[in-house]
């Protein structure tokens, strides 16, 4: 499938059956997701969330046009203009910021926003500010996993390597397959001297990411 890093894709009736599976598919392709739907939706954003892209997700009644045009317009409001800046250059970070802040004067309870705008605090190495974001979306939705991956990356670098591991534990309970999260336990493991748990997670990260950054490094820790 041709990429769509960039692109963000609007697709009703994400959360199961045939829906899910086209969202699953444009998300392996790179791009960023507004995932429609009922009920609780956090199991299938962690699903999504696992190739990278952005999520999020609007539960608007297809079979009442109001609605539609509220999720339309969300898509268009918190994602198509905030992601569209969100691309990684250092030069665009204000533009993001300014975006995401937007989103949540409108809704202050947008967890996609609120963790996109920790991340960009947290590649600026505002720890601080990234932190208390990821403790607030991880509030408003404890199931979201990439905050509780990203606030043990915070505490890792702050050298609290037991609230890291908690964090990452959590991330792998929502997210078991989320091959960075058994990486990044295993060295917080190791760093503790747990190195007969670490090699638990140093094995996971070697069979979901064979051809990973990590990986020799999982190898001889593992052997």
């Amino acid at each position: 499938m041709t990429t769509l890093s960039g692109k963000t894709a609007l697709v009703t009736g994400s959360t199961s059956g045939i829906g899910l599976g086209i969202a699953l598919s444009l998300a392996r392709a790179g791009a960023n997701l507004i995932l429609n739907g009922f009920g609780d939706a956090s199991k299938v954003i962690a699903e999504v969330e696992q190739f990278g892209g952005k999520v999020g997700h609007h539960p608007a009644d297809v079979s009442d046009p109001a609605q539609i045009a509220d999720m339309i317009a969300y898509a268009e409001r918190e994602f198509v203009e905030a992601s569209s800046l969100d691309d990684g250059d250092p030069a665009h970070h204000e533009e993001a910021l300014s975006g995401y802040r937007r989103a949540l004067e409108i809704d202050p309870d947008l967890v996609p926003a609120i963790i996109n705008l920790a991340n960009i605090h947290y590649s600026r190495n505002e720890i601080a500010e990234a932190q208390a974001l990821y403790e607030r979306a991880i509030g408003l939705e404890p199931e979201v996993f990439e905050a509780h991956f990203n606030l043990g990356n915070i505490f890792h670098d702050l050298g609290r390597y037991s609230d890291a591991r908690i964090c990452y534990r959590d991330a792998l309970q929502l997210n078991p397959t989320y091959a960075d999260a058994h990486f990044y336990l295993a060295v917080t493991l190791e760093k503790n001297g747990q190195s007969q748990e670490a090699r638990l997670h140093w094995k996971a990260y070697q069979e979901l990411a064979p051809n990973g950054e990590w990986v020799h490094l999982a190898k001889e820790f593992s052997d």
